[in-house]
């Protein structure tokens, strides 16, 4: 089930996406239902990610699936727009179109 949770800030956003995805790094037991002291049968992870419009969304997916086929090595959101990273030491690509993935997975 979905919780939203609206920001009075972006920068309050990001400081908890970035406070979230830090604590999975940190922690071997991942963030669940039982670090917000909600008690269930069973412990339920916990998935933050930022809520993307119809396109972002539609364009993570298909960005996604360049670094499933292993076309890139890095695919993220932030502040509501898709990036790309062929490696380590390569350029961010900013994804903007669908036409521009495609073009990126004819490329690669």
């Amino acid at each position: 089930m979905p919780i939203i949770v609206e920001t009075t800030s972006t920068i309050l956003k990001a400081d908890f996406l970035k406070a979230s995805k830090s604590f999975n790094i940190k922690h071997q037991n991942k963030l669940s239902t039982k670090h917000l002291g909600l008690r269930t049968s069973e412990d339920t992870p916990i998935y933050v990610s930022e809520q993307l419009t119809a396109k972002a969304s539609r364009l993570h997916f298909l960005a996604r699936d360049l670094v499933k086929s292993k076309k890139f090595k890095y695919c993220w959101t932030a502040y509501g727009k898709v990036y790309l990273r062929k490696d380590d030491t390569s350029p961010v690509i900013v994804v903007k179109t669908e036409g521009q993935v495609h073009q990126l997975s004819n490329a690669a």
